[in-house]
């Protein structure tokens, strides 16, 4: 991340709310990503930490980041985004006002290198919500790490963290867990983070593993909803399979050859979940019927409608 260093700390630096502390976790870096962090850092008006391993991945990561926190509060940000200026305060804040477990933001992808500092987001709204309508928002539009700032009680309480043998969508469960472990969460209606899109990332690896390990990462956490008789927990019964399974399956096979889509396919139950197409999404529900009724079908289409 060596290019993005520059772009990180000016957004850090630049947050409305200054009383904070940046962890950052240089995840086994080959190039001079530690180098250029250190050389700027002095010059950076926040209070800061450094940690080192070896490369593990960024469950592994996050993981070790939250462990060296004493923080009241956590957010997350990638090296290669950008932050609003309001990030930070507007969250923060929210949460404080709510007495709220956790706040949420929106976020938008953008081409790479989209600086955010110039947009006029208004003043702050944010909206209560329960932690089952925060469960189903999650299952319809997808909650990201980085739009969400968690109370360190929950970590505490529930020993919550990022399951390290997943490499994709780890994001999923763990959001999961920290919504169920909710009482209540606050959602803010603006986009607050800027993703990156660019090539070469993680997410964008076309290997059969990586969407495997994922799937299992995935059943994991399900079994562990099973256990709960939370009423978040029961939307997700509800709801979360199919939406995730179809929404991996469609990634796959933008980034597969036919062969390794359906030997991914043949692991994935999603007959299974077909009750619950009729909670999910217009589009994503679309797609499943088309999955139950042809995967070759389902493959080609989804090849045409999504190029990359």
């Amino acid at each position: 991340s060596e290019k993005y260093i520059s772009n990180l700390l000016t957004n850090l630096e630049n947050q409305t709310l200054k009383n904070f502390r940046a962890i950052f976790v240089d995840d086994g870096s080959k190039d001079h990503t530690l180098e250029e962090l250190e050389k700027q850092l002095p010059m950076v008006s926040f209070a800061y930490k450094v940690l080192q391993q070896e490369n593990q991945g960024a469950a592994s990561a996050r993981n070790y980041g939250l462990r060296e926190s004493d923080a009241g509060w956590t957010v997350f940000v990638d090296s290669d985004d950008s932050l609003l200026p309001q990030y930070l305060e507007y969250l923060y804040t929210s949460v404080i006002e709510a007495k709220a477990d956790c706040g949420i933001c929106r976020f938008e992808m953008v081409p790479e290198s989209t600086n955010g500092s110039d947009r006029n987001i208004g003043e702050k709204n944010a909206k209560v919500l329960s932690a089952s309508e925060c469960m189903a928002l999650h299952y319809s539009e997808w909650i990201a790490p980085v739009c969400m700032i968690i109370s360190k009680k929950l970590f505490d309480k529930q020993d919550l963290f990022f399951d390290e043998q997943c490499k994709y969508c780890e994001d999923i469960p763990f959001i999961t867990k920290v919504i169920e472990s909710s009482e209540k969460c606050v959602y803010l209606n603006h986009v607050l983070y800027l993703y990156w899109t660019h090539q070469g990332s993680l997410s964008r690896s076309p290997k059969l593993h990586k969407f495997v390990s994922g799937i299992e990462g995935f059943q994991r956490m399900e079994e562990q909803m099973k256990k709960s008789s939370s009423e978040a927990a029961k939307v997700f019964q509800e709801m979360g399979c199919a939406r995730y399974y179809i929404g991996t399956l469609r990634k796959a096979a933008v980034q597969m050859n036919y062969r390794e889509f359906a030997k991914l396919n043949q692991m994935v139950p999603f007959a299974n979940y077909k009750s619950q197409l009729c909670k999910i999404p217009l589009k994503q529900r679309i797609a499943g019927y088309l999955l139950l009724t042809s995967k070759r079908l389902f493959y080609y289409t989804v090849k045409v409608i999504f190029k990359d």
